[in-house]
C-alpha cells in the first residue's frame, strides 16, 4: 500500500500494538512539520485552516526535503493521520489540507487510499 510517514502528533489510540516495545514513532517517519499545531488544534475550522495552512508555507522548504529523504520502499508514501468519522459532514482533515496545497505548489497528486483524490 506504500511507506507509511506519520503525520499526527500522537499515534492513534485504537490501534493495539502486539509488542509494547514497538512505537510508531521508532518504525513510522514522522514529519512534524506536518502536524498540526498545539496552539491551534481545537480551533474552529477556519482558524485551523488558517493556521496550518500558514505553517505549512513557512516550512515548505523543510517538507519537501524530509519527504525526498523518506525511501518508498514500498511504493509511494502513505501519509497517516488518525481523524475519525471523515465521512461525517463538516468534518475535514489536515492530511487533505495538506494533499490541497502540496499538489497546488508542485503539481503533484496525493491520492486518498482506497480510492478518490
Amino acid at each position: 500500500m506504500g511507506t507509511p510517514v506519520r503525520i499526527s502528533r500522537g499515534a492513534p489510540r485504537f490501534i493495539h500494538l502486539p509488542d509494547p516495545r514497538y512505537t510508531m514513532n521508532e518504525h513510522w517517519p514522522f514529519v512534524s512539520e506536518l502536524a498540526p499545531g498545539y496552539s491551534y488544534m481545537k480551533t474552529a475550522a477556519p482558524t485551523y485552516a488558517r493556521y496550518y495552512l500558514k505553517q505549512l508555507e513557512e516550512n515548505a522548504a523543510m517538507i519537501e526535503r524530509k519527504l525526498s529523504w523518506i525511501p518508498a520502499e514500498h511504493g509511494q508514501l502513505c501519509l497517516l493521520c488518525f481523524e475519525k468519522n471523515l465521512s461525517a459532514p463538516g468534518v475535514f482533515c489536515h492530511r487533505r489540507m495538506f494533499a490541497q496545497w502540496w499538489e497546488e505548489r508542485t503539481g503533484q497528486q496525493v491520492p486518498e487510499v482506497g480510492g478518490g483524490k
